[in-house]
């Protein structure tokens, strides 16, 4: 009986994005009252409105969307205990990542 191996490869996993996708990166931080907060941070194309992304705000408010499109986004962050009113960034521009 032959026996045959199989070999695991261990590779970066990035998903395609063919509407979306790039090689640019939006960083930024949410506050609420002047302290860092976690927060649902969505983000949307400038020129359509469509939602393209969201993430969660780290515990220091720390938020980044990699691999996205060199175009223009709005960013909102939303207070999901609803004691705030969202935030807004408008016509935000991406940077190139390294």
């Amino acid at each position: 009986m032959s026996h045959t191996s199989v070999r695991h490869v261990s590779a970066p996993l990035r998903r395609a994005d063919i509407f979306d996708g790039g090689n640019f990166r939006l960083r930024g931080s949410v506050t609420v009252a002047g302290t860092a907060a976690a927060r649902k941070v969505r983000l949307f194309d400038w020129r359509t409105g469509r939602l393209v992304r969201e993430a969660w705000s780290d515990a220091a408010g720390q938020y980044g969307f990699d691999w996205i499109a060199n175009r223009k986004y709005l960013v909102i962050a939303h207070d999901h205990l609803a004691q705030y009113n969202a935030t807004v960034a408008d016509v935000v521009i991406p940077v190139a990542m390294p």
